[in-house]
C-alpha cells in the first residue's frame, strides 16, 4: 500500500467510518429492519452515501464498470415492470445505485482499511457483552428491548444485540441474525489474510484471533464452516510467513478441531442441525436446502430472464418459510442467466486472488460460494459494494504472498 493513498486518511478516517458504519446498520442491523421499511432504510444510504461526495467528487471508473452498471440497472427496472412489482424494484435499483456510488466515490484500499476497523470496533463489543450476557444475564432487564418472538426477548446493547434465549446464547453482534454476523466477520478476516498487507508481508495475530473468536460465538454453522474453509485456502502461504505465524496457525486449526470434539454443547448447537439421521431434518437445514431446491426449479422454468420478483416471493412464503436464503439462487430465479450471473460473478471474482495457487483458488472459491448461501443479501446495499469493486478490478490491491 502506498502512503500517498493514506496521506489525509487519518483526518477523514472518522467521517468515512460513520458513513460506513451507517451502510451497514441501516442496511443490516437488528434495531433498523425491526423498525424501518425497506424502502425508508435504502433511502437513508443513498442520503449517506451522497455525503462521500465531500470526500471525493470525481468518479475513476472504466468504461466496462459503467456498461455493467447501465446494464444491471435496466434489467431490474424492465424485470419489475413485467412483473408489476414497483415497491422492490425500487429497493433493489437503490441498492444497486448505492453499490455503484460508494464504490466509485471510495478507494478500495480505504474501504478495506475502515471496513476492519469497524468490524474489529463491533467484534470487542460484542465479546463483552456476550459475555456479559452468558455470565450475568438478569443485566438484560435494565436494556430497552427491542422486539419479542416467540416468547424470546431481543435487547439493545446499543453496538450489539442480546436475548434473553437460556437454551443457547449466540453472538448476534448488532446484525438481524448470528449467521448474518459471521459472514460480515468472514469477510474482515479474509480481508486481514490476503488484503493490504504490510511491508514485512506479516499478518496481525491479535485481529485474525479476534475474528476467530467471534465468529466461533455465533454458533453459525455455514460461519464455521466457511470460516474453516478460508484457513484451509492460506495454507500455501505460511511458508512465505515467519514461523511464529506458522506456529499460531496450526494452533487455531487445533483449537478449531479441540472444541469441535471436546465440547458437547458447542458441537449440538452448531453441528446439531447437520443431522439427519432417523430421517428427520432441522427445521433451520430444511429450510437452507429448500432455499437452493424450489428458487433453483422455478430457475430452470425460466432460465434466461427469469421468472420475476412476484413469482419469487411467492416461491419464498409457500414453499421456503418465507426465508429463501440462498443469495446466488435467489438471483438467478428472479433475473436468470441473463440478470442474476453479472452478481454472482462479481461476488466470485470479489473473493478470487490473483496470482495465487490453484489450491488456494479452489478453497477461496468454495468459500466464495459458502459465504453466501444461507442469508439472503438480494436488497443489500452491502453485497452490490462487493459486487462493483470486483468490476473495478480491486482485487489486484490483495497482497498475495505466494
Amino acid at each position: 500500500m502506498q502512503n500517498h493513498k493514506f496521506s489525509n486518511l487519518e483526518n477523514k478516517q472518522f467521517f468515512l467510518s460513520i458513513i460506513l458504519f451507517l451502510i451497514l446498520v441501516i442496511d443490516s442491523s437488528f434495531w433498523f429492519m425491526e423498525h424501518l421499511s425497506g424502502t425508508m432504510r435504502i433511502s437513508i444510504n443513498f442520503i449517506s452515501i451522497l455525503f462521500l461526495l465531500g470526500y471525493k467528487r470525481k468518479f475513476v471508473l472504466s468504461k466496462k464498470t459503467y456498461i455493467i452498471f447501465f446494464y444491471l440497472i435496466l434489467f431490474v427496472v424492465i424485470s419489475g415492470l413485467i412483473s408489476k412489482n414497483s415497491k422492490q424494484t425500487i429497493i433493489i435499483t437503490f441498492s444497486i445505485v448505492n453499490g455503484f456510488l460508494f464504490t466509485a466515490l471510495l478507494d478500495f484500499e480505504v474501504f478495506v482499511f475502515i471496513y476492519k476497523k469497524i468490524i474489529i470496533f463491533l467484534s470487542v463489543f460484542s465479546l463483552v457483552t456476550f459475555s456479559i450476557n452468558i455470565l450475568f444475564p438478569q443485566l438484560l432487564y435494565f436494556l430497552p428491548i427491542i422486539t419479542v418472538r416467540s416468547g424470546i426477548t431481543y435487547y439493545n446493547a446499543f453496538f450489539s444485540v442480546l436475548s434473553s434465549n437460556t437454551y443457547v446464547v449466540r453472538n448476534f453482534g448488532l446484525f438481524w441474525e448470528p449467521g448474518a454476523y459471521s459472514i460480515f466477520l468472514n469477510i474482515a478476516l479474509f480481508f486481514e489474510l490476503y488484503a493490504l498487507k504490510n511491508k514485512k508481508n506479516e499478518v496481525n495475530i491479535k485481529r485474525i484471533t479476534i475474528l476467530l473468536i467471534t465468529i466461533i460465538t455465533t454458533l453459525s454453522t455455514l460461519g464455521i464452516i466457511t470460516m474453516t474453509a478460508l484457513f484451509i485456502s492460506f495454507y500455501p502461504q505460511l511458508r512465505k510467513l515467519p514461523r511464529k505465524y506458522q506456529y499460531l496457525y496450526w494452533l487455531s486449526m487445533l483449537i478449531l478441531l479441540f472444541v469441535g470434539i471436546t465440547s458437547d454443547r458447542f458441537s449440538f448447537h452448531v453441528f446439531q442441525k447437520l443431522n439427519m439421521s432417523n430421517g428427520r431434518i432441522d427445521e433451520s437445514t430444511s429450510v437452507r436446502i429448500n432455499s437452493f431446491i424450489y428458487p433453483g426449479l422455478e430457475f430452470i422454468h425460466s432460465p434466461v430472464f427469469g421468472t420475476g420478483y412476484n413469482n419469487y416471493l411467492y416461491i419464498e412464503k409457500s414453499k421456503c418459510n418465507n426465508m429463501a436464503t440462498f443469495t446466488y439462487m435467489n438471483w438467478l430465479c428472479i433475473y436468470g442467466i441473463l440478470g442474476g450471473i453479472p452478481y454472482i460473478l462479481g461476488c466470485l471474482k470479489f473473493f478470487i486472488v490473483k496470482n495465487s495457487s490453484s489450491y488456494t483458488k479452489f478453497f477461496l472459491l468454495i468459500f466464495s460460494v459458502l459465504i453466501f448461501s444461507t442469508e439472503n443479501f438480494i436488497v443489500i446495499t452491502f453485497i452490490y459494494i462487493l459486487v462493483f469493486y470486483a468490476f473495478k478490478d480491486s482485487n489486484g490491491v490483495y497482497a498475495h504472498v505466494e
